[in-house]
């Protein structure tokens, strides 16, 4: 199974819904929860039929069971993936046309992956042109073993994996159909800052195009421990700030807002804390913004806890 991306929402940052209906199902599958959302499109707008969190017994379990048992919709599942067996690198390259950038893929990709190609299934994206006959490209790598195993355990539960993308990715996606016509967003540089319980994705985009993404293993269950609070507050903004300095020295933007994600960015005052931190302004954006609910869900209740499910609507 090849890896997917994000390709064509990137190049069109505010895709609509297909015309049909069409359902949809986003699985992020964390450290510690399964955040699932399941949406449907209708014409120009999606309906939130689903978004359920699901913890993960600390306990020996049969994950697979416990797949099956969310009883999914048949039509499959789009799955997510992070940490360090995932890879995604921002390239300038000769210019060239997509078919010339395909077919050179495996091998432009070979110096730039901390993997051996033989070793990952990769994918890669033009984002745009740039000065003297060069382009910007986006490469995204996973280790097949890495991969295998994920995939084995939907192939048990009997549930089909329909796309897999890379969690940061799928952040982008959400966050540049719900705010990507925001002006702060098209006039310059934004960070988004997804915080999970073990994983900080870190992307920042031009004009709503991704320049740099990284993750970090300092994340809400460190920030939330009253104990070491102090410190691991300390450590996240030092990889934050050595996170932005390393994309400014390439760029000639300068980040002039954090958006805020995942259930870690709920820590009672994180976000007043990083901004006094880091001297830059900090949003908290709602994943759901744009969504219709169905009657079923208690609509304030998931949107008090949607910072949660950013991957999850972005895989979806």
């Amino acid at each position: 199974m090849s890896l997917s991306s994000i390709i064509d929402n990137l190049r069109n940052r505010f895709s609509k819904p297909r015309q049909n209906n069409k359902t949809s199902v986003g699985l992020d599958w964390g450290f510690s929860s399964l955040k699932l959302v399941i949406l449907e499109s209708q014409g120009d707008t999606y309906l939130l039929k689903d978004a359920r969190i699901v913890q993960l017994p600390s306990q020996d379990l049969k994950l697979s069971q416990l797949i099956k048992d969310l009883d999914l919709p048949p039509s499959g599942v789009n799955l997510g993936i992070c940490g360090p067996n995932v890879i995604v690198r921002y390239v300038s390259m000769a210019k060239m046309s997509k078919e010339e950038f395909r077919n050179s893929l495996r091998y432009e990709a070979a110096s730039h992956l901390p993997f051996p190609v033989e070793e990952v299934n990769l994918d890669g994206a033009i984002l745009k042109d740039l000065p003297d006959s060069q382009m910007l490209v986006m490469l995204a790598a996973a280790r097949k073993d890495f991969i295998n195993e994920r995939l084995k355990v939907f192939q048990d539960a009997g549930i089909k994996v329909n796309i897999l993308d890379i969690d940061s990715l799928a952040l982008i996606n959400a966050f540049n159909y719900t705010c990507g016509r925001k002006e702060d967003v098209l006039s310059g540089a934004v960070a988004l800052l997804n915080i999970g319980a073990s994983v900080t994705n870190i992307n920042v985009l031009e004009s709503g195009i991704p320049h740099f993404s990284r993750d970090i293993n300092v994340a809400g269950k460190d920030l939330a421990r009253q104990a070491s609070r102090d410190i691991a507050v300390s450590n996240f903004v030092t990889e934050i700030r050595k996170s932005f300095d390393y994309y400014e020295a390439g760029s000639t933007a300068v980040i002039n807002k954090i958006f805020l994600s995942g259930g870690g960015s709920l820590v009672s005052d994180l976000a007043k804390n990083l901004e006094g931190y880091l001297g830059i302004q900090i949003e908290q954006w709602d994943p759901f913004g744009n969504f219709e609910f169905v009657t079923q869900l208690n609509e304030q209740d998931l949107r008090s806890n949607s910072a949660q499910f950013a991957v999850a609507v972005g895989l979806a």
